[in-house]
């Protein structure tokens, strides 16, 4: 049995593995086969780091290969892997009584998303950007002086997390309410069938 966030999503792969495992242990292979079953990845991705580390100590590979059991609706085998940066953005405006003609920091941050999304390239895979947590206001009755957002980007080595900062950056230094942007956890990069 499995519980917790991800079982439902990826009980078949893990039954899919153990049983390539238990074939595995059958053949005679001359290479090395590691199965890693890891928990966080839904939040931080420190199963994957953890694993990652043991198997930098205890493995000595000049070459090495993974295959990924995400989910992709059985259309594609993907090569390679989209890395993540979770931008934390922080936006500062005058704020004050709702009948007053202000800038609302809320409509600043999705003014920014809005902007950021259109320096997406059209590249195959293609970077994605959400918005998935915004905190803002005290009372119906205000426009908010201050928002602080959450966003989750998938990059492409097309479109790494420098790309996404450095974007982040140039658009926020345009605008004239005081901003931050930062990294919410260390990026991941993503990888593809070339490193």
């Amino acid at each position: 049995k499995i519980y917790g966030l991800g079982a439902s999503d990826n009980k078949a792969q893990v039954a899919t593995l153990l049983k390539a495992a238990e074939k595995i242990q059958e053949k005679q292979l001359d290479k090395g086969v590691v199965f890693m079953f890891v928990e966080k990845e839904e939040l931080d991705g420190s199963g994957t780091k953890k694993c990652l580390e043991w198997l930098e100590q205890n493995k000595e590979w000049n070459e090495a290969a993974a295959v990924v059991t995400e989910p992709t609706q059985l259309e594609w085998i993907y090569e390679g892997c989209k890395g993540t940066a979770w931008i934390e953005l922080e936006v500062e405006t005058e704020g004050g009584h709702a009948s007053k003609n202000l800038q609302n920091s809320v409509e600043e941050v999705y003014r920014t998303y809005d902007e950021f999304a259109k320096f997406l390239p059209l590249t195959q895979p293609q970077p994605k950007i959400e918005l998935t947590k915004i905190e803002a206001g005290d009372s119906i009755n205000k426009i908010p002086s201050q928002a602080e957002a959450k966003f989750d980007i998938r990059t492409t080595p097309e479109f790494t997390a420098e790309d996404v900062k450095q974007t982040f950056q140039e658009l926020t230094d345009q605008l004239e309410y005081q901003t931050s942007v930062k990294f919410a956890e260390e990026p991941s990069p993503p990888s593809n069938s070339q490193g």
